[in-house]
């Protein structure tokens, strides 16, 4: 774009004194070159600050009417749904019908989705609004969930007006090579196929319902569902009945007593004496007819197939819940193991990190949003992710919409250079592996400013590298456990090391 064209400039001679600087690296003390970096690290943000009051107004923009979307959005689910609002977050998906009376929850981090319709008087109401929207789903699954996708329809509204903004519609190829790749960008129409029709796909694949289930089964479920609340409730309600006086232990021994002299008045023999008890005669054994031993032996009925689907019911809501299909989370990781892999090499970053982050983050749903506003399997953030990754993968400073964060590509790519750009520029510097690790991690959550303030008090992380230079690897994890100011940030730092555990096999 020709408003770029003196920014381009300005950035290549930058990266031509990067090059020099490098080519003279051997011949310099560490002190030395890093002090150049420093001064490389001032020259980029000169170069960028042309276009910084821009892309902040544009930024500025995109947020409000991505909050004006969820704003607009929640407000109709409330008439509905008056005491039981649910939007989308990272590991939750959630799609709604055109009047806002039916809803699918998909729910990544606990492996199951679930059809809902609020709950009213009308029972058979209630069943015959949730078999509609199960049929409607078992009939056209990708296309009905895609027309349910209200949030993404409202966001995409609200933006269409904006301008300067990295879309899948204007996502093309580039003029010149990029500073850190120069592979073609795909263009629009694939990339519009890559995020509307693959990723429903991909959710399809791991939610299958998999028994047709009639209108009739419903209503069966719903009254057996409703009589074993009445039953449970009969029991916890304590018993009206008057329950018999109870004789005391002395009244007890005083009747037994008075029994046993009845008795001995009764009979001749005394009742301390043994009475002699006859045997029972031996019974003969009866043979069974034929016919009656066929039908005492014939083998039990074959229970039915287990139910596939619960029932369930609140005081506001009546819902049928699906587990996901067994190992879905390798499913949907193998879907995309392949691009994680390659994005890892290609900006030097361990590939269990960036799974780690991926859990942490979204459990694999490729259409994770959240108000913050982050979006996609990364789940980033267009200000600070999403402009400084794809600056330094592009070699300009863009704001991205969601829709092209929604593109699993375009998601790992920008997801994986800010990782890199965090552990080789911001964090530079950090010398023991394990504190540039956890540096990592908690700024990815919380920012590198935050980070800085929770170690030196001051924002710039400059000056808080030597403090954290000075902690050694077994400390800082709890140094940060008790210093971190988000209860967030410590638990999401937790999270991110067990989940690299299990996927360090990869690296």
């Amino acid at each position: 774009m020709p408003k770029y064209s003196a920014l381009k400039r300005s950035i290549w001679g930058v990266f031509s004194t990067v090059l020099l600087l490098y080519s003279n690296a051997q011949a310099q003390t560490p002190e030395n070159i890093e002090d150049e970096f420093d001064e490389i690290d001032a020259q980029l943000e000169q170069a960028f600050v042309q276009t910084d009051g821009e892309l902040e107004a544009v930024f500025e923009a995109v947020n409000q009417a991505i909050q004006a979307a969820f704003t607009g959005q929640t407000k109709n689910i409330e008439v509905k749904w008056p005491s039981n609002v649910v939007v989308p977050s990272g590991t939750q998906w959630v799609v709604y019908s055109q009047d806002y009376e039916q809803r699918v929850v998909y729910d990544f981090e606990e492996g199951f989705y679930k059809l809902e319709v609020p709950k009213s008087a009308d029972t058979l109401k209630n069943i015959v609004k949730l078999h509609e929207l199960y049929a409607k789903l078992k009939a056209d699954k990708a296309n009905a969930i895609q027309e349910m996708d209200v949030f993404k329809k409202a966001i995409e509204s609200e933006l269409e007006s904006l301008p300067e903004l990295v879309t899948t519609d204007n996502f093309d190829e580039p003029t010149t090579t990029s500073a850190v790749e120069g592979d073609a960008l795909k263009t629009s129409t694939e990339v519009i196929q890559e995020s509307d029709i693959a990723n429903y796909e991909l959710i399809n694949s791991v939610t299958e319902i998999p028994t047709d289930i009639a209108l009739e089964t419903l209503q069966r479920e719903m009254e057996l569902l409703n009589a074993a609340v009445d039953n449970q409730k009969a029991i916890s309600e304590p018993s009206q009945l008057i329950e018999p006086k109870k004789e005391s232990s002395l009244e007890n021994s005083k009747t037994d007593e008075r029994k046993v002299e009845i008795a001995e008045a009764q009979s001749d023999t005394p009742a301390t004496e043994s009475i002699t008890v006859p045997e029972a005669p031996v019974k003969e054994k009866v043979s069974l007819p034929s016919e009656t031993l066929a039908v005492l032996t014939k083998p039990l009925p074959t229970p039915e197939p287990k139910k596939t689907f619960e029932l369930q019911e609140t005081d506001t809501t009546i819902s049928l819940k699906f587990p996901f299909v067994n190992g879905y989370q390798k499913t949907l990781v193998e879907q995309r193991m392949d691009t994680i892999n390659e994005m890892s090499k290609r900006f030097d970053v361990e590939t269990s990190l960036v799974m780690a982050i991926i859990e942490a983050e979204s459990s694999f749903n490729p259409m994770a949003t959240s108000h913050i506003p982050a979006f996609g399997l990364m789940q980033l953030v267009p200000k600070t992710a999403g402009i400084d990754a794809y600056k330094f993968v592009y070699g300009e400073g863009k704001v991205v919409t969601p829709d092209y964060l929604y593109n699993i590509e375009n998601n790992l790519k920008l997801g994986t250079a800010y990782l890199s750009l965090l552990q080789t520029r911001y964090l530079r510097g950090i010398e023991k592996p394990s504190n540039l690790l956890y540096s990592t991690i908690a700024s990815y959550n919380t920012g590198v400013g935050n980070l800085a303030r929770s170690v030196s008090g001051q924002k710039g992380i400059r000056k808080a590298i030597p403090a954290i230079n000075q902690i050694s690897d077994e400390e800082y994890f709890d140094y940060l456990q008790q210093n971190l100011p988000a209860l967030e940030t410590k638990r999401y730092l937790q999270k991110v090391i067990k989940n690299k555990q299990k996927y360090e096999y990869l690296d």
